[in-house]
């Protein structure tokens, strides 16, 4: 597993807490849309900030990709 990998995992529990879904429900959300891609993607920029700022992103990410 590597550095990009791990944060994946650290950014799936950090939104499954603050939203309180289950694990299941945010991997599901993910797959639905390409989030996983977006935080390996992004992750030089994304590992720099707050996960509660990572969160909000990934957020954002999903509406937008909800209105295409």
């Amino acid at each position: 597993m590597n550095i990009e990998q791990e944060f994946l995992i650290c950014c799936i529990e950090e939104y499954k807490t603050f939203h309180n879904l289950s694990g299941k429900e945010v991997i599901e959300l993910f797959e639905k849309f390409n989030v996983n891609s977006f935080v390996i993607d992004n992750y030089e920029a994304l590992h720099t900030t707050s996960l509660l700022y990572v969160v909000e992103d990934i957020d954002i990410f999903i509406k937008k990709e909800k209105e295409k």
